[in-house]
């Protein structure tokens, strides 16, 4: 499995939420929201690293897929986002959340 990696650029915050439920489209991982559907999750560099097929690390925390997760950071539409090859079959397809954190727990 693999994330998309961001490089931040311009201002930004914590501005938004999302709370939703870690999953995998195309070998992507994204959360799926209610709300919103599933979104790509764009990560800072060095903040994802996978520790198997289902189990990774997230700003420092172990996570699963089908783990409940809560990230502050912010909507955009996905022609917005920077776009690397390891999420481009999902990223064509989804909406993107560029995550800055962990929020507080869903």
């Amino acid at each position: 499995m693999s994330a998309a990696i961001s490089i931040p650029q311009g201002e930004g915050g914590d501005s938004a939420v999302l709370d939703g439920t870690l999953t995998s489209v195309d070998g992507c991982l994204v959360v799926r929201n209610d709300g919103d559907g599933d979104l790509v999750v764009y990560l800072p560099a060095g903040d994802f690293r996978a520790a198997g097929s289902e189990d990774f690390e997230l700003f420092g925390e172990s996570f699963s897929l089908g783990d409940k997760i809560s990230l502050a950071g912010g909507y955009y539409r996905i022609e917005d986002a920077p776009l690397g090859d390891d999420c481009a079959a999902a990223s064509s397809k989804l909406s993107a959340f560029t995550a800055s954190s962990l929020g507080s727990a869903p």
